[in-house]
């Protein structure tokens, strides 16, 4: 068979759960890694291991993690292990990892100085320029033993490349660093693969380095500090485009949400916060994902409130699971709460579960912060291959509901009764069709309690050109028909 590329010979298997016959493209290594992304994506890990098992033979060099993880039949027993923190041993190991990760500098400052990008342009919060690697990216040149912590730590953690066990044993020296990422669930050994017979270290989390300002008191007020920041670091799931799917574990859990712009955006638009009277300040953080909001608000809260408390709502108890690894990597962890629920069912009954808990756990909160999902992801159909393509590729962090609109109007509903007369809420949010008549929806939304009605003040800031629907569902879509849907 002439490919468009030059010749090329197909192999092929049967896969019996499914009696579909998959072609196994045997030269053109870039055709087979883009089938073998679509397979994991629409039918899962178990069908596209064998697609990934076959690219890794006939590319040996092939060290992302990307496709180490695709290819591994025990990933998902390992992904359910990512992030533990049941007991006191992962306590301390936990806090060992901060002192690993300050010690070696792998901070916003430290991974610019590493890239070479000038501090006071980079981005102001983290990294967000360091995008992790697909299957198949040619590695760089392999690290040496000469080489520094920070550089083991961004080519593993941000770029998502595996490494040599030797290499960052030899790095690290005494700290014993592959054992303790081990422990902890962030890498995994791959000893069926290797790059000059030396085992490789393949990890399977992203480890986010993040500054927050801290406020300091001044005759005036508050303000914020930026000259010695606190130093926050935040572990995830890898980018779908890294894992080729938005579910992980042998439960197909919901990932949890990377670190992306729009989180970023809400950390840096975070308002100028005051200390409640008489009280420590409460922060609430709705669909927190990996907890990066309420953990962030309590380090610029630290000067001046130092018993902030912070409540962490999430529906996916994986992501609940790694707010509290992130609350112990950053120091917090007494301070912050957790709280699996639901918040769609808010617009079903306005009194549910959620809000009852919320309300006994504290009557008010002074501080509310959201990224919620926002896309407008159609009703899962079976039976529409389009559908069900859109729905595997945009997960629990991502469907706002059919309009995009879901979460959004549940927070805004929900916030007259969770809030005092001083509150400031703050939300990250894509709007679909906002049109003249967006700030009147917001206000409708607001006012939907009706027995509870309380006066807000508002800001929204949007794009100055929004874009239209058609340029939207281009970006979204996978191919015209996905785009059609859109």
């Amino acid at each position: 068979i002439i490919s468009s590329d030059g010749p090329a010979m197909y192999d092929g298997f049967v896969d019996s759960s499914s009696n579909r016959y998959y072609f196994v493209h045997s030269y053109n290594l870039g055709a087979s890694y883009a089938q073998a992304r679509d397979v994991r994506a629409l039918e899962g890990h178990e069908t596209a291991l064998p697609l990934y098992q076959d690219i890794l033979s006939r590319n040996p060099n092939d060290c992302t993690a990307a496709s180490l993880i695709a290819g591994n039949e025990h990933t998902p027993k390992l992904q359910d292990k990512a992030c533990g923190c049941s007991s006191i041993d992962d306590v301390r190991r936990i806090r060992s990892l901060q002192k690993v990760l300050l010690e070696s500098d792998f901070t916003r400052k430290g991974v610019a100085e590493l890239f070479g990008v000038e501090s006071e342009k980079s981005f102001v919060a983290g990294p967000i320029y360091v995008k992790p690697v697909v299957a198949g990216t040619s590695c760089p040149e392999p690290l040496s033993t000469s080489d520094s912590p920070l550089k083991c730590l961004v080519k593993m953690f941000l770029l998502g490349f595996c490494e040599r066990r030797a290499v960052l044993n030899s790095v690290f020296g005494d700290i014993q660093i592959v054992d303790l990422l081990l422990e902890l669930g962030l890498a995994f050994p791959c000893t069926s693969r290797s790059i000059g017979s030396k085992e490789l270290i393949v990890p399977y989390v992203q480890i986010f380095p993040m500054d927050a300002p801290v406020q300091v008191e001044q005759r005036n007020g508050y303000i914020r500090h930026d000259q010695d920041p606190e130093h926050l670091f935040f572990a995830t799931d890898f980018h779908p485009s890294v894992l080729s799917s938005t579910t992980v574990g042998t439960n197909n859990d919901g990932a949890v949400m990377y670190i992306g712009p729009d989180s970023l955006a809400l950390v840096q638009h975070m308002p100028q916060l005051s200390p409640a009277a008489g009280r420590p300040t409460r922060v609430l953080d709705l669909c927190c994902g990996s907890g990066i909001q309420a953990i962030t608000a309590l380090a610029v809260l630290s000067s001046i409130d130092s018993v902030a408390e912070a409540t962490c709502v999430d529906i996916n108890g994986r992501a609940l699971r790694f707010t509290e690894f992130n609350s112990i990597l950053n120091g917090l962890s007494e301070r912050v709460t957790l709280q699996i629920g639901d918040l769609s069912q808010v617009m079903i009954d306005g009194n549910n579960h959620l809000l009852r808990k919320l309300k006994e756990r504290s009557n008010t909160f002074d501080i509310l912060l959201s990224n919620p999902p926002f896309l407008p992801v159609p009703a899962f159909d079976e039976s529409n291959e389009v559908v069900v393509s859109i729905a595997r590729r945009y997960g629990f962090f991502s469907d706002g509901g059919s309009n995009g609109e879901l979460i959004l109007q549940s927070i805004l509903k929900s916030c007259s009764s969770l809030m005092n007369d001083h509150s400031i809420i703050g939300i990250v949010s894509e709007f679909m069709n906002p049109g003249v008549a967006l700030c009147d929806k917001i206000e409708q939304w607001w006012n939907q309690q009706t027995s509870l009605l309380v006066t807000a003040k508002g800001i929204l800031f949007t794009n100055e050109y929004p874009i239209s629907g058609k340029e939207y569902a281009a970006r979204r879509a996978a191919n015209d028909a996905e785009a059609a849907e859109w």
